[in-house]
């Protein structure tokens, strides 16, 4: 299982941008089971207004388990955190978690609803860049 995805953050006083790729192994079960899971990691870049920059290396995994009476409707998430053995630059660690209600239009197209919290503690910050936190809304492609 491959990802990837980019994030703009825009507010009044701060402006930074994420990227993010990923690479997991992935539990093979049975067609019929609602439950889709995988484990592995996402390589982070980050960059903002004030000269900041760092990259990370996020482990942890997802999972989609599709509603019994209507597998279309399913709830998903995923959860990675990059300690500061494996950040780099202005970053010391980040987080990066999701869980959504998402609704399958077609096999490889979502609809989806969910709460996102994204942080990175940066060099020298007392608190953490808060990266899009909270409700979100969006579509999601599978290739």
């Amino acid at each position: 299982h491959v990802n990837m995805a980019y994030l703009h953050e825009s507010e009044e006083n701060k402006e930074a941008d994420m990227v993010s790729g990923g690479l997991h192994i992935v539990d093979v079960r049975q067609n019929q089971s609602s439950l889709y899971m995988g484990i592995g990691g996402n390589v982070y870049a980050f960059r903002n207004d004030y000269e900041e920059a760092g990259a990370a290396l996020g482990v942890g995994g997802f999972f989609r388990y599709g509603m019994p009476f209507n597998r279309d409707l399913a709830l998903a998430g995923y959860a990675y955190y990059a300690p500061p053995v494996v950040s780099f630059s202005d970053i010391e660690n980040m987080f990066d978690a999701d869980l959504r209600l998402q609704y399958s239009v077609i096999k490889s197209a979502h609809v989806y609803a969910g709460l996102r919290v994204t942080s990175v503690k940066l060099e020298d910050h007392d608190g953490r860049f808060k990266f899009g936190d909270g409700l979100h809304v969006g579509l999601r492609l599978d290739f």
